[in-house]
């Protein structure tokens, strides 16, 4: 697999993405200015200021 010179965002860990494994997914054409992460989101500031949010729902059981 061919990875971008720029957008590539790489995980690692339980997410909705992947479970205890390393994964990534694409911010294209927009580098990334601040990448924050806590126990169930992340958030990606790019620097034109777009925001990106991934977020893990969890339901009461």
């Amino acid at each position: 697999m061919d990875i971008p010179s720029t957008g590539a965002i790489f995980t690692l860990g339980k997410s909705h993405l992947a479970e205890n494994t390393q994964s990534y997914f694409y911010i294209k054409n927009d580098p990334v200015k601040r990448l924050i992460s806590g126990p169930h989101q992340s958030a990606v500031i790019c620097v034109e200021n777009d925001f990106e949010v991934e977020q893990e729902i969890r339901k009461n059981e």
